[in-house]
């Protein structure tokens, strides 16, 4: 049976692994990259639909996460995005909005919120029971 890969972008290498550990645990099989240019290069390596979900920091070295989501939504228009940050700002919030990702973890945040998150997004592998 396959497992949802996830795609996780982010510079933080403590939330980064994080992230990594807790998404393996529960089942889900992660590729963790450390900025959007190596996410992109990634999905774009990927076979066709081989990642179920993207999760994005917003601010990272060379590609911001928003830079990120505009290139996934013009070559990648369904695969869905989690967003998660640091800044909960306006401009930040309108940028999402903009792009109609309204889907935003704010930092810090649990295990538990992120996994509630990930089912709301991927309702058919976690009826499954698999995480």
């Amino acid at each position: 049976m396959n497992r949802p890969k996830i795609l996780v972008a982010e510079d933080d290498s403590d939330m980064r692994l994080s992230l990594d550990v807790c998404l393996r645990v529960r089942g889900f099989d992660v590729l963790a990259v450390d900025d959007g240019d190596d996410a992109l290069e990634s999905l774009n390596l990927g076979t066709p639909r081989e990642y179920s979900l993207l999760i994005t920091d917003i601010v990272m070295g060379r590609m911001t996460g928003i830079e990120l989501i505009d290139k996934v939504m013009k070559k990648f228009p369904e695969l869905p995005v989690l967003v998660i940050t640091g800044y909960n700002t306006r401009e930040t919030a309108e940028a999402l909005k903009k792009r109609k990702r309204n889907t935003v973890l704010y930092k810090p945040f649990s295990e538990d919120t992120l996994l509630c998150e990930i089912k709301r997004i991927l309702p058919s592998f976690m009826l499954r029971g698999e995480v």
